[in-house]
């Protein structure tokens, strides 16, 4: 989503998800998109997409930190600090 509400993502990629029903799908070409949307993850079907997004803490990186045998439990969202 960017400014506006509008959905950019990639409808070949959302139908690839929706197909194949990975367990977890990582993104972030649309760095704006959580800020915008209030949300940072989103499931499709049994698949869980996270974006963590790169605005809300300004210029800080943006991570999600998790645990690979149970990412839906174990996810957390977190900024570090700007490493200049």
């Amino acid at each position: 989503m960017i400014p506006g509400g509008q959905s950019v993502g990639s409808h070949s990629i959302k139908a690839f998800i929706e197909e194949t029903q990975p367990l977890l799908t990582l993104h972030g070409h649309i760095h704006e998109s959580p800020e915008i949307s209030g949300h940072y993850i989103e499931r499709i079907g049994k698949t869980l997409s996270i974006n963590p997004g790169q605005f809300t803490c300004g210029s800080r990186l943006h991570a999600v930190i998790f645990e690979t045998e149970n990412p839906g439990k174990t996810l957390h969202h977190t900024c570090f600090p700007d490493p200049r």
